[in-house]
């Protein structure tokens, strides 16, 4: 994104003084980092950094409008496609490596086309687990694979409701069609890229409809609009939700415990000897959470956004 784009997008946001990136994000793009695992090389192949053997070929193209990265996030790759001209496309694929072997549970494609109201997003998702058998591209791979060559990358309208005009002040916001492989079934999902009018894979949250593991979920979003915040809350039987959330800005744990169901999210947050200092009392809208912050003394409040990290 051209800083001119993101300059709009902040200011157009108001409080929001930083653009917001998912933690744990490490690039792997250069073949002397020696810490990814795999690497996307310049010729274009994502390699295994240890053996050399290349993993995925044919990732970049020519043009000079297209561009490519690869970076990891815990035990997950991303090859993320961008294209920058009139056409505007985007594409992300997501995999693990393990025992020399890629396998794929995630490929989204979107692309941007004139509207009544203005420039719109449409595309589509497919998710699944299996192995990429490379006979063209990863991405053409991968829409062979998960998506079973099927397109329906028509445009849906987000719903509204107070998760997605929250999101909507904070990014862009696009509702695209799910392929489910394994069931091969279609439903749809919600996603905010925050901090930007593009679609950007290091700042992706997924508002509904998301793929996440049972028990754990691992939340991105912010307080009061310019603080940007990540959570990582456990389900457990006997005594609820427990869990922390840090400040991007500093990274330091906050512990927090609570409820959540019945679609409403009660939470107190801790502070030195166990002390209640805060809560957090919202409600659910698909996979998102909306509510006020609130200091234990009463004088502080302020309103909280929480949605899907789609990497867990």
């Amino acid at each position: 994104m051209t800083s001119a784009l993101l300059a709009g997008v902040l200011f157009a946001v108001g409080a929001h003084s930083m653009a917001y990136e998912l933690p744990g994000i490490e690039a792997c793009d250069s073949p002397s980092s020696k810490q990814c695992g795999l690497v996307l090389d310049p010729t274009g192949n994502v390699v295994d950094e240890t053996s050399g053997k290349v993993v995925l070929s044919g990732v970049s193209s020519a043009a000079a409008s297209d561009s490519y990265s690869l970076f990891r996030i815990g035990d997950k790759f991303v090859l993320e496609f961008q294209n920058t001209s009139s056409s505007k496309n985007w594409a992300v694929l997501i995999f693990k490596y393990v025992n020399s072997i890629a396998a794929a549970s995630d490929y989204m494609f979107l692309s941007q086309s004139a509207g009544p109201s203005g420039p719109s997003w449409k595309g589509q998702e497919c998710r699944g687990d299996v192995a990429l058998t490379q006979v063209s591209t990863p991405f053409e791979a991968a829409y062979s694979s998960l998506c079973g060559g099927k397109t329906n990358d028509v445009y849906i309208e987000a719903d509204q409701n107070k998760a997605v005009a929250e999101a909507r002040q904070a990014g862009l916001v696009v509702t695209i069609p799910v392929y489910e492989s394994k069931r091969a079934v279609w439903s749809k999902a919600s996603y905010v890229f925050v901090s930007n009018v593009l679609p950007d894979a290091g700042a992706m949250l997924c508002i509904a409809g998301c793929r996440r593991t049972q028990g754990t979920q691992r939340l991105g979003g912010w307080i009061d609009k310019g603080l940007w915040i990540h959570a990582t809350l456990r389900t457990d039987e006997s005594t609820g939700v427990v869990g922390n959330y840090v400040y991007l800005k500093n990274q330091m744990p906050i512990h927090v415990d609570g409820t959540i169901k019945q679609g409403g999210l009660n939470l107190k947050e801790y502070g030195v000897n166990r002390q209640s200092v805060a809560s957090f009392v919202g409600h659910q809208y698909g996979d998102a959470y909306v509510g006020v912050w609130a200091s234990s003394d009463g004088k502080k409040k302020y309103s909280f956004f929480l949605a899907n990290d789609p990497y867990q």
